[in-house]
């Protein structure tokens, strides 16, 4: 791509996706067990086992904690600790590369995943900063 553009005209942005609330949660889980099982210890505190995958929220909410069943299945429902119909996207910082105009100053850094979309649409002239650009193109 950057063969083909011209960085004084061109503004290239590389960056990773999001991720959800996901953990591995398998602190003494051995080598080579299987991802889509159970910790080979129970939990400290009520002695029930628990996935290996566990979700922050999404569709597993139990209470009181059920004990995982069928978690081999690639379409199993692992245990999440807040009800919801869908896990949500993580709010983590994701890394963003760069260059062209403006680069410098709205992408330097990591930032949050949820301004990367707004300064896109910003430098894009997209959404509600269509009329910015119109503007200042009629000037």
């Amino acid at each position: 791509v950057l063969s083909v553009t011209d960085p004084l005209e061109t503004l290239t942005v590389v960056t990773s996706d999001h991720s959800h609330v996901l953990t591995f949660g398998g602190l003494s889980t051995p080598l080579g067990n299987p991802i889509l099982g159970t910790d080979t210890k129970v939990s400290d505190m009520d002695g029930l086992p628990y996935s290996t995958l566990l979700y922050g929220n999404g569709p597993g909410y139990a209470a009181p904690r059920s004990i995982p069943g069928n978690i081999t299945n690639v379409n199993s429902v692992h245990g999440s600790a807040a009800p919801r119909q869908w896990a949500t996207h993580a709010g983590e910082d994701v890394p963003v590369y760069a260059q062209g105009p403006l680069a410098n100053r709205l992408f330097s850094g990591t930032l949050d995943q949820s301004f990367i979309p707004h300064a896109i649409a910003y430098i894009g002239c997209l959404g509600e900063h269509s009329k910015r650009c119109q503007d200042f193109n009629s000037t």
